[in-house]
């Protein structure tokens, strides 16, 4: 990092090196650690368009001198007279040199010490054309949380937020473009390119940052980009040689781009398995996470056979079907069998799929069996039902928690809700009230089979909270409040994951209100101060 707290240049690819005492792009030797001045406050940016259904706000960010290792950012004062008393005081401690002690004041809320640390965003250079960068991929390990950055990756220490390493991807001039959010076997694994083919994979060792294997990713040899083009992340055009989007599962990482999917060892690279092909099936689709489910679309005949639709367990080991599900044409036309073309996997483990067909509704299936588990009634909870992450992932906006389904969903003039489903029944158990002011986030891989929800509040005088939601009937109690800066300075699509009792924020963009001045990732803490 620089001086300033700004992330700097990565070292070179191939592994983590050891860091000067000084110098343009590395942070301090670890240890020190001494906490930033308070940011300043500041008014709504300029030219910056608010979330859909917010209102524009000013906030706080993290002060220009702020310090490598970038301590929690406190709240803004709070209004009234209490507020000027702790203004006053800290201004004089600041100024008469109190240090430790005006920051042990300063922290006095409970929103205040919620928060543990924070990084500042991502400041290094962005592809040709492109102003926003959005990568996902962020992973943890017992000691660790690691992001993927548009030139890299790099690893915080989970208690602290010291950089730990920090490894460029292969090629000066790549970028990436893919991540899937597994790391089984303590292995991140990354997709990048050029800015003309996103056709290469590495693979790096999260506990170290080095670099394990690279892979091109062969697409079609008569395929060529366009003058000008460039991929997007998410971008799923089967004609373009631009995309290869990731389902990782166990020990392999499918990729899905212009040559079909091919299957990958994560330990090595090496092929793992070639996908099945059938006369009577086209290209299939994967869809990643605890578990591997691909879809396929199929024809009775190769020549004018009567359409189908499967739905398979795949093992990863083997790329063999454990058990496979048909889904038949109804209605009129007899075409649309609902899965293969628009279908969507919501999760994998669970099996919940979203047909593209509105009369089939969202649907479970038995993930030992492949058989129906449930039809979700209603049909479609909301108007919108949809998902911002990549192909080849499970929805971000869904968690199961036991036998609870909880999904966010929108109504029209984005009013945001959350539903929970009974899977084994499919009945609707309860949902919120619609509402403009929150997005709601499931946490998934929690413990207990508590309904824990990060909810972001499009608010100027409150911060984001996290809520447990009860199971059975939706009963809300807030577990956390924070300071309304952690909303200010993430990226409006920022991923919330869980370990060892910390809630991490990852900003997957710079989408705030002062690009600036933003964060790139905050550990929060899961329960309120005692």
């Amino acid at each position: 990092m620089t001086g300033n707290g700004v992330p700097g240049p990565f070292p070179p690819a191939g592994g983590p090196q050891q860091q000067p005492q000084q110098g343009f792009g590395y942070q301090q030797q670890y240890g020190g650690g001494q906490q930033p001045p308070p940011p300043a406050a500041h008014a709504p940016y300029p030219g910056q368009a608010p979330h859909p259904g917010q209102a524009p706000y000013g906030g706080q960010a993290p002060h220009p001198g702020q310090a490598p290792y970038a301590a929690p950012a406190p709240a803004p004062a709070k209004k009234g007279k209490a507020g000027l008393v702790i203004l006053l005081v800290v201004a004089l401690l600041v100024l008469g040199g109190a240090g430790v002690g005006g920051w042990f004041l300063l922290n006095g809320s409970s929103a205040d010490e919620a928060v543990l640390w924070s990084q500042p965003g991502y400041k290094g250079k962005m592809p040709p054309g492109e102003s926003v960068k959005q990568v996902e991929g962020t992973w943890t390990t017992d000691k660790a949380v690691i992001q993927t950055m548009p030139d890299g990756v790099k690893a915080y220490d989970l208690a602290t937020g010291n950089r730990l390493w920090a490894t460029r991807i292969p090629g000066d001039s790549n970028t990436t473009c893919s991540a899937p959010r597994q790391s089984e076997g303590g292995v991140g694994i990354v997709a990048y390119g050029d800015n003309k083919a996103c056709n290469h994979l590495v693979a790096y060792d999260l506990d170290t940052g080095k670099q394990l294997w690279t892979k091109e990713i062969k697409n079609k040899p008569n395929s060529k980009p366009k003058p000008g083009d460039s991929f997007t992340p998410g971008d799923t055009n089967p004609d373009d040689i631009k995309d290869n989007y990731l389902a990782r599962s166990g020990g392999v990482v499918v990729t899905q781009g212009t040559a079909g999917a091919q299957a990958f060892k994560v330990s090595d690279g090496s092929p793992a398995w070639t996908p099945e092909r059938s006369a009577k099936c086209d290209g299939a689709s994967y869809t990643g996470g605890k578990a591997l489910i691909r879809v396929r679309a199929c024809h009775t005949k190769p020549v004018l056979g009567k359409p189908y639709d499967e739905v398979s367990l795949i093992d990863p080991d083997t790329g063999k079907a454990k058990w496979t599900h048909t889904f038949r044409p109804e209605g009129e036309d007899g075409l649309d069998a609902g899965m293969a073309i628009g279908g969507r996997v919501i999760s994998t483990d669970p099996v919940v799929l979203y047909p593209e067909r509105e009369d089939m509704g969202i649907i479970a299936l038995d993930s030992e069996t492949g058989k129906i588990r449930s039809r979700f009634a209603p049909r479609t909870p909301a108007k919108y039902v949809q998902t911002w992450g990549p192909e080849g992932t499970p929805w971000m906006e869904a968690a199961a928690f036991g036998k609870t389904f909880v999904m966010s969903v929108s109504e029209a003039q984005e009013a945001n809700l959350l539903v929970a489903y009974d899977l084994d029944s499919g009945k609707l158990l309860w949902k919120t009230k619609p509402d403009k002011s929150k997005d709601f986030h499931p946490l998934v891989d929690t413990d207990g089979g508590k309904v824990l929800v990060y909810e972001r509040l499009n608010s100027s005088d409150k911060g984001p909270e996290l809520a447990e939601y009860n199971a059975a009937t939706g009963a809300r109690k807030t577990l956390a409040e924070y300071p309304t800066t952690v909303a200010h300075g993430l990226d409006l699509f920022a991923r919330p994951t869980v370990r060892k009792n910390t809630l991490f924020l990852s900003a997957i963009a710079d989408r705030t209100f002062n690009p600036n001045e933003a964060y790139g990732l905050i550990a929060l803490k899961m329960s309120a101060p005692e």
